[in-house]
């Protein structure tokens, strides 16, 4: 019996001390040789506006020792006046004591940051540190963000004639109505940077002044990740009756329609060169008794028709329609013609003669048909000439070409990256097709020859390295 009881003694003392010993990957070294290590040594945004706050980014601190280590502490340069914001174990703080990291153990920080405004018409730098105090070791992560100040722009009408012109971009945060009798001019240059749901309604005159060398820009005012590229983030350009707008050298992207113009009650006019409308979760452009003259235009990638016309009349030379959808998935035809359909929240019936002419251009994408016209009335037509159309058929417009066959692969250089140039080594079907058309430059200004290529731009051939 003694000898039961001192073995079974001897064994809850064995068990005591096991337990009470702490894990290797538990156990706090002190040791300064012992470093920690980071997923990135910089965190940087790219041209935040000031006083908008950006996405959040991450890094993982690991400690690649078998012990743990006690980091003293974690702390953002500047703390609590840091534009900076740091979260850690859930809890965002400018500033962390007495953490311990295990062995072989990592932590995540989140960092977003929100540069206040200031004065400085240029892009400027905000930088800033992590810091972690370690076993008397110091170390930092980094933190980059190069901002912009902006101008911001409210609801409001617009009752007298105004110039953007500011170097610094217009942050639209809401609908702007440009009022009859005014006008709003964009000067060459100029960037205006949507929020959702913001629009641009136009019931007097809008005139966006663009150069070759210094466009204009509108688009969704997020740029990172998928948000660059990402169709629908603000709602685009309207006309209302009787309004006008001229643009040159100006690039819509990212809107639901980039430009729609209604005018049922009185005629719209839309002139346009040199420009594009891109990537639409609707449509490009959608014009209902417009006057249009379109010359060197890209307009491309929509998730439904990429162009509608309806009771419309129109002219477009050297442009390219194409759609490819990609993040979209197109599901009608790119280019749409009509002179009666159901328009309006109430679906009236809407019918008027449209005459459309479309002359060295480009019409494709990823559907087998992509010109849908209906015509009813007998007055209204629709012409292509020196065309290269993704058609069933060429028979009410012999004098272009299908694209298919020989003629299937337009070669564009990246449609994925909205690069719709001309490829630079094979000569594209479109390449001499066109006819002189009072065009003597192209979307990028080049120089167009005697024997202008269709579409938008003119094809350069580089010679292929042996």
């Amino acid at each position: 019996m003694g000898i039961r009881l001192r073995n079974a003694f001897a064994l809850l003392c064995l068990l005591t001390a096991f337990f009470a010993c702490d894990p290797e990957d538990e156990t706090i070294t002190a040791d300064p040789n012992i470093k920690l290590e980071f997923s990135t040594d910089t965190i940087s945004f790219d041209t935040l506006l000031t006083g908008y706050r950006s996405i959040t980014q991450r890094v993982k601190i690991y400690n690649r020792d078998k012990n743990a280590v006690r980091i003293s502490s974690v702390f953002l340069s500047g703390e609590d006046e840091s534009p900076y914001r740091m979260t850690l174990n859930g809890e965002t703080t400018p500033i962390r004591e007495d953490l311990v990291l295990n062995g072989s153990d990592s932590l995540l920080i989140l960092v977003d940051v929100e540069v206040p405004e200031d004065s400085r018409p240029e892009i400027f730098k905000q930088e800033g540190n992590i810091t972690f105090l370690t076993n008397g070791n110091s170390q930092s992560v980094k933190l980059l963000t190069w901002a912009q100040n902006a101008v911001t722009i409210g609801k409001q009408s617009i009752t007298e004639d105004l110039l953007f012109s500011d170097p610094r971009p217009y942050w639209l945060k809401d609908t702007i109505t440009v009022e009859e009798g005014t006008t709003l001019i964009l000067g060459e240059g100029t960037k205006i940077l949507a929020d959702p749901g913001a629009s641009i309604v136009i019931r007097g005159k809008l005139k966006a002044q663009g150069l070759p060398d210094n466009r204009i820009l509108i688009r969704n005012i997020r740029q990172d990740g998928l948000y660059k590229h990402g169709p629908g983030q603000w709602e685009g350009i309207s006309l209302t009756a009787n309004a006008q707008a001229s643009l040159s050298f100006t690039d819509i992207l990212n809107a639901k329609t980039a430009i729609s113009a209604d005018g049922r009650e009185g005629t719209a006019r839309l002139e346009m060169e040199g420009s594009k409308l891109e990537n639409c979760s609707e449509s490009n452009l959608i014009a209902i008794n417009t006057k249009i003259q379109a010359k060197n235009c890209l307009f491309d990638n929509a998730g439904d028709r990429g162009i509608v016309l309806l009771g419309s009349e129109a002219e477009f030379t050297h442009c390219t329609i194409a759609n490819y959808g990609f993040q979209l998935v197109p599901r009608f035809e790119t280019l749409w013609i009509s002179d009666k359909a159901q328009v309006g929240e109430k679906e009236e019936s809407y019918s008027k003669k449209t005459n459309a002419r479309f002359r060295n251009c480009i019409v494709t994408g990823n559907s087998q048909e992509e010109l849908g016209i209906t015509l009813k009335l007998p007055e209204s037509t629709v012409s292509f000439s020196r065309s290269l159309l993704k058609t069933q058929s060429l028979d009410k417009w012999p004098d272009n070409r299908r694209i298919a066959g020989e003629y299937s692969k337009i070669m564009f250089q990246n449609p994925a990256e909205f690069d719709y140039r001309l490829d630079s080594l094979e000569v594209s079907p479109a390449k001499d097709y066109g006819l002189p058309a009072n065009t003597e430059r192209d979307l990028e200004d080049k120089t167009r020859d005697e024997k202008p290529d269709a579409g938008a731009y003119e094809q350069v051939i580089k010679e292929k390295k042996s």
